[in-house]
């Protein structure tokens, strides 16, 4: 289970809600679709301000264990309204198809 923090947090009240939440956007936003606050917050039953929070939480590093991800990405659409996308988990690179240290051989 994540920790969550901040000033107002009480865990006992607070905690199962905010993981909840946390849950709903991530699995949300797996399939990698760019999506505003509007989209997220209507889809997971949450409000706009929490669907951000959610969104910044996903960047933080204690949240990396149980929600892994290769990074929330962000781009603006127009004027102040943005999108948002959680990129997939990076793999693992099968190695180089092309060794750089030595150059190029021409046929």
């Amino acid at each position: 289970m994540t920790s969550f923090d901040g000033d107002t947090i009480d865990a006992v009240i607070d905690e199962p809600r905010l993981q909840s939440s946390l849950s709903k956007v991530y699995r949300l936003m797996l399939d990698g679709q760019w999506r505003t606050l509007a989209q997220i917050a209507a889809h997971c039953g949450t409000s706009e301000a929490g669907a951000s929070a959610r969104l910044r939480d996903l960047r933080k590093p204690r949240f990396q264990y149980d929600f892994p991800n290769g990074g929330v990405g962000s781009r603006r659409v127009t004027g102040g309204l943005w999108e948002y996308c959680l990129s997939p988990a990076p793999k693992a690179r099968p190695g180089m198809l092309f060794d750089i240290s030595k150059p190029a051989e021409r046929s």
